[in-house]
């Protein structure tokens, strides 16, 4: 009898379409994963945009606010934008508007752009006005004024003329320091000899509230000096109160350069002590 052979079956190999499906898939991913480390890569080395610091709004700044207003007072900040969000124009510094006005209200978080500004006529005086500084014009004859001698740009001293009661209640005339190194702002048409005014004139001054608050009283209820000051070196005089009694209590001082000044003592007035007052 015959032995019976037992033939083993074993599964066919796998077909070569399946095998070339296979490896196109393999090379696909892998072209995918070179392209996505190339844009990476790209992006790295500076290919895409920057963003662009630009100087936008953080508070309402309205119409007419100038470019020194806007720098001290801090409504306005860098901010870095996607550089296909950058307005036209947009300001990369607040330097670039000094001098300038804005032509209408920017709103918070707006750009600001350089046509959103224009410059500040010459007789816009807020270029010059910032924080708790002021403009106060006050009427003032040509001597007390200065009125053809100061011109826009000078600084001067201001002191206040004021009579008042004494303790028997005659009048006690007080002359006082109201504020010392002021700006002056703008000065009388023709206050340079051509037509000035001959008896009252309008000067404007650039002082801080507190200043201009005492400088319009004095306006009202005296009389106001404008003392002019020099251009370089000046020295600050610190002067209290001027009566009758310390007028008449000071010695004589010498002018500022004279021959006195430099180690000569001055003479003193007669009937009247020697020395500082």
């Amino acid at each position: 009898m015959s032995t019976p052979r037992i033939v083993m079956k074993t599964s066919p190999s796998a077909p070569p379409r399946a095998l070339a499906v296979a490896f196109a898939a393999a090379v696909l991913a892998g072209i995918l994963v070179f392209v996505a480390l190339g844009s990476r890569s790209g992006t790295a080395d500076g290919v895409a945009p920057a963003p662009v610091s630009v100087i936008v709004a953080d508070r309402l700044i309205p119409k007419g606010s100038s470019g020194e207003a806007i720098a001290a007072g801090r409504i306005a900040r860098p901010a870095d934008i996607r550089a296909a969000a950058v307005s036209e124009g947009a300001l990369t510094s607040i330097s670039e508007i000094r001098g300038q006005v804005a032509k209408a209200d920017i709103y918070p978080g707006e750009q600001l752009t350089a046509s959103a500004f224009k410059p500040a006529d010459a007789t816009n005086l807020t270029t010059k006005l910032t924080g708790s500084v002021r403009g106060i014009s006050i009427p003032l004859d040509a001597a007390h004024g200065l009125v053809g001698q100061a011109e826009p740009g000078d600084h001067v001293d201001v002191y206040a003329s004021l009579t008042l009661k004494g303790a028997n209640g005659d009048p006690v005339p007080v002359l006082k320091q109201i504020a010392t190194n002021i700006e002056v702002l703008r000065t009388p048409p023709g206050a340079d000899g051509e037509g000035a005014a001959a008896d009252m004139s309008v000067v404007t001054l650039r002082m801080v509230g507190k200043q201009a608050a005492q400088l319009a009283f004095a306006s009202d209820n005296g009389k106001v000096w404008m003392v002019l000051r020099p251009p370089t070196g000046a020295v600050e005089n610190r002067v209290p109160p001027v009566t009758i009694e310390s007028l008449m209590s000071s010695g004589s001082r010498p002018v500022v350069g004279t021959a006195a000044s430099r180690g000569a003592k001055p003479a003193p007035s007669p009937g009247t002590p020697a020395g500082p007052g």
